[in-house]
C-alpha cells in the first residue's frame, strides 16, 4: 500500500511537470513575432523554427525505442527538462538565426523526449489504474496550453522579448525542479525491484507494427488527431476570415480547451471501456462540429468547440491507453510509436486543409476536420471487442 501512495505522490508531480512543459511549447508561437522581427526572417521562412523543432522531435522519439530498458524515464524526463531551460536561456542569448535554429533543434529534442517518456512513466506508475491518470495528465495538459498564450504575453508586455525568455526559462524550472526532486525522493523510497522495463528488439518492434489491433490505435489516433489539429490551429482564422469576427475565435478556442479538460479528467471515470468512449464521443463530437459549420455563425461555433471539446476531447489519452494497455512492462514502445503518429498528423492536417481552401474555400477545409473524426470512429470500428476490458 505505502508503495502505491508513493507512486500517486510521483504522479501529482508529474501533472505539476507538464503544466511548466505546456508553457515550454507554447513559447514558440507566443514569441514567434518577436523572432521574425528581430531576425528579420522572410516569410517565407517563418515556419523553419517550428520544422526545425519538430525533427529534432521525430528524432529523440525514434531515438527513444533504443532507450527503452537502458535509462530510467525519470532520468530521462529530468534531463529534458534541463535541456529545455537551457535552450529558453540560449533563445533569448542567440545572436543569430543559424544559432536560433540549433536552438530550436536541441530543444525539440528534449520536447520529443518528454512527449514520447510522460505517457509511458504514468503507465509505469499506474499499470491498469493509468487510464484516469493520462486523462488527468492531459487535461492538466491542455489547461496548460489554454492559459500559457496570457501569461505569457502579459510577461512580454512588461518586458524586451529576450529578457521575458530569461523569466519563462525561471518560471518552467520550477514545476521541473519539483519533479527532479520528488524524484530523488522516490529513488530513495521507492521498490524498483521487478520494475526495469525490459531492452526492446527489433522483433518487439516487428510484432507491434503487424499485430493488427496497434495498427488500428496507430491509425485511428493519426486521424484523431488530423481532426482535433485542423479544429485547434484554424478556427481562430475560419471565425475571422468566413464570420468576419476577429475577437471572438479565441473564445471558441479557449471553450474547446476547457471542455476538452473536463472530458479528459472525467472520461477514464465513466463506466464504460476506451472503446467505447471512443467510438461513442468522436463521432458525436463530429457530428456536432458539422452542426456549428452549417449554421455559420459565431454563437454556434463558440458553442459547438465546447461540446466537442466535452464529448470527443478525451480522444488522445484514451486511445494511449488502449495502445499501451497490454504494453506496459514495454511501455516506451506503445508510446513512441503513438507520439511519432501524432507528430505526423500535426505535419500532415496543415498542409491538407491549406490545399483545399486553396482549391475551394476555408469553409470546406474545416469539414475536413470532421470528415478526420468520422474516419477515425469507423476505423476504431475495426478494434476488437477484447479491447472493452
Amino acid at each position: 500500500m505505502d508503495q502505491v501512495r508513493l507512486h500517486r505522490e510521483y504522479t501529482y508531480a508529474m501533472l505539476l511537470y507538464v503544466v511548466g512543459f505546456a508553457i515550454s511549447i507554447t513559447i514558440i508561437s507566443a514569441l514567434l513575432s518577436d523572432l521574425v522581427e528581430a531576425f528579420s526572417i522572410p516569410p517565407r521562412l517563418e515556419g523553419t523554427m517550428s520544422t526545425t523543432a519538430s525533427v529534432g522531435s521525430l528524432l529523440s522519439l525514434v531515438a527513444m525505442l533504443f532507450l527503452q530498458g537502458r535509462v530510467r524515464k525519470d532520468k530521462i524526463l529530468v534531463a529534458a527538462a534541463g535541456m529545455v531551460v537551457l535552450m529558453l536561456v540560449c533563445k533569448g542569448l542567440a545572436p543569430s538565426y543559424p544559432a536560433l535554429l540549433a536552438c530550436f533543434f536541441v530543444f525539440g529534442i528534449a520536447v520529443g523526449f518528454i512527449d514520447g517518456n510522460c505517457n509511458a512513466f504514468i503507465v509505469d506508475l499506474n499499470g491498469a489504474d493509468s487510464g484516469k491518470y493520462l486523462g488527468a495528465l492531459h487535461a492538466f495538459s491542455g489547461l496548460g496550453a489554454l492559459f500559457a498564450p496570457l501569461f505569457i504575453q502579459w510577461v512580454r508586455g512588461l518586458l524586451p522579448w529576450r529578457t521575458t525568455y530569461f523569466v519563462l526559462a525561471a518560471v518552467v524550472a520550477v514545476p521541473y525542479g519539483i519533479f527532479a526532486l520528488t524524484g530523488l525522493s522516490m529513488n530513495r523510497r521507492l521498490s524498483r525491484e521487478g520494475n526495469t522495463e525490459a531492452r526492446l528488439t527489433p522483433r518487439d518492434v516487428k510484432e507491434y507494427l503487424t499485430n493488427r489491433e496497434n495498427l488500428v490505435i496507430l491509425a485511428a489516433l493519426f486521424l484523431f488527431t488530423c481532426s482535433f489539429n485542423g479544429l485547434i490551429v484554424w478556427v481562430i482564422r475560419y471565425m475571422k476570415v468566413v464570420l468576419h469576427d476577429s475577437v471572438r475565435g479565441a473564445y471558441a478556442l479557449a471553450a474547446y480547451w476547457i471542455f476538452a479538460a473536463l472530458s479528459r479528467f472525467f472520461a477514464p471515470r465513466l463506466k464504460l471501456s476506451p472503446r467505447k468512449i471512443f467510438l461513442i464521443g468522436t463521432p458525436v463530437g463530429a457530428v456536432i462540429l458539422l452542426a456549428g459549420l452549417a449554421a455559420r455563425s459565431p454563437s454556434a461555433i463558440i458553442a459547438c468547440c465546447a461540446l466537442d471539446g466535452l464529448v470527443s476531447g478525451h480522444g488522445v489519452p484514451t486511445l494511449i491507453t488502449m495502445g499501451c494497455a497490454r504494453y506496459q512492462e514495454r511501455s516506451s514502445l506503445p508510446s513512441s510509436l503513438l507520439v511519432i503518429m501524432m507528430y505526423l498528423a500535426f505535419a500532415a492536417m496543415p498542409a491538407a486543409m491549406a490545399a483545399v481552401a486553396a482549391s475551394s474555400s476555408l469553409q470546406y477545409s474545416m469539414y475536413l476536420s470532421a470528415v478526420c473524426a468520422i474516419a477515425a470512429a469507423l476505423v476504431g470500428l475495426l478494434l476488437p471487442k477484447r479491447s472493452e476490458g
